[in-house]
């Protein structure tokens, strides 16, 4: 909730964006991490890899997103994105509590158009420093932990939707999955370096100003 109103207290502030033709934008919004299955690389078949979506009591958990980014052309642009989220994963034997923050160099490519709908893709890359604790189904204990924090390299793919909300806004939806370089990522560290999330997110999108033949628009 108080992530929330944050974005909500932050939009005022872009009241002076000029038009969704600038050169320079901003995205900032919510989401939900999930902790994705990929058991295909599990090493104890006694506790395999934990996800969001092991089963229906599955809990997802909200993180916030903040994108500065360039208009290159008509359908590609470029920028920085900052998340900050937790996330939480299971399996018949244990569970984990995790938090993590994404520091990435994005780019996005818009494929098709509807009317006011702009689909697109979106690839990055970069950083993520996690903490992770893991604990036992059957009492809640913690367990001995052998990564509960780390540093790792990350590339993500995602997909989504633009849709003009008014002329100086977007509004988007976009669901991204990441690969991270690290097994600790879900508070334990088998040796396989790799380990999968998703963020799925609603983000407003609004033009900067910007310097324009010698005036600012």
């Amino acid at each position: 909730m108080k992530k929330i109103i944050i974005v909500l207290v932050l939009l005022p502030l872009f009241s002076l964006a000029q038009s969704l033709d600038s050169l320079l934008f901003v995205d900032f919004g919510v989401g939900v991490a999930t902790d994705l299955n990929y058991s295909k690389e599990d090493v104890s078949t006694y506790s395999p890899d934990m996800s969001s979506c092991y089963s229906e009591d599955g809990i997802l958990k909200k993180g916030v997103e903040l994108n500065l980014g360039m208009k290159l052309n008509e359908k590609w642009k470029a920028g920085l994105g900052f998340l900050n989220s937790s996330i939480y994963g299971f399996n018949d034997v244990e569970y984990y509590e995790g938090k993590f923050i994404e520091k990435n160099f994005f780019v996005e490519y818009d494929f098709k158009k509807f009317r006011l709908i702009d689909l697109f893709f979106n690839a990055s890359t970069g950083l993520v420093d996690y903490e992770a604790k893991r604990f036992l189904s059957s009492d809640n204990s913690e367990l001995t932990i052998n990564s509960p924090e780390g540093r790792a390299f990350k590339i993500a793919l995602a997909i989504g939707l633009k849709m003009n909300f008014s002329n100086d806004i977007q509004l988007i939806f976009k669901h991204n999955i990441s690969r991270i370089n690290d097994d600790g990522f879900d508070g334990w560290d088998y040796g396989t370096n790799v380990d999968l999330y998703s963020f799925t997110s609603i983000n407003l999108r609004l033009p900067l100003s910007i310097l324009s033949n010698g005036k600012m628009e």
